[in-house]
């Protein structure tokens, strides 16, 4: 967590850092990317090798969570064009069986996104905590914000 920030962990879940390529995305092989959740955001803080992101969304702008899992595009190129030995087939096996898991927060403008280790039960119940208190933040905002004031006229 960023040492400016005063607010402590309710609870955390961390993983590789996710990165994008040709669509599709894959763990980084370096680095280490922890999201937690506070009492009024989300903190997400990535330290890779040269480069460190560090960012916040208000639990307010949480639009939603998912969890996602996909192949390793190299095992199914690999398995297509090696398919005519028999060892194609054990490539395919291993991109159909063999999935890349990743947890993503979303917001208006921005996304986390932790790759998922061993465990999926923790990333589930971190997600599900932070939609929880995403709601619990809308509902508070909700009843804080002063309605509209209507102007009345007067007959003269």
């Amino acid at each position: 967590m960023n040492e400016n920030s005063h607010e402590s962990a309710i609870v955390w879940v961390w993983g590789k850092p996710a990165k994008q390529r040709f669509g599709t995305l894959r763990p980084a092989f370096f680095g280490r990317t922890t999201l937690s959740l506070c009492k009024t955001r989300i903190v997400e803080n990535t330290r890779r090798i040269v480069a460190r992101r560090y960012s916040e969304i208000l639990l307010t702008e949480v639009d939603s969570a998912e969890m996602t899992a996909s192949g390793n595009p190299v095992w199914l190129f690999l398995g297509l064009i090696t398919l005519p030995l028999a060892v194609g087939m054990l490539f395919l096996v291993v991109y159909f069986f063999k999935k890349h898991r990743f947890l993503i927060i979303h917001s208006g403008s921005i996304a986390q996104v932790v790759a998922v280790r061993l465990d999926v039960g923790q990333y589930c119940q971190f997600m599900t905590a932070v939609l929880k208190a995403a709601e619990k933040a809308k509902s508070i905002r909700k009843t804080e914000t002063p309605a509209p004031l209507l102007a009345s006229r007067s007959a003269g």
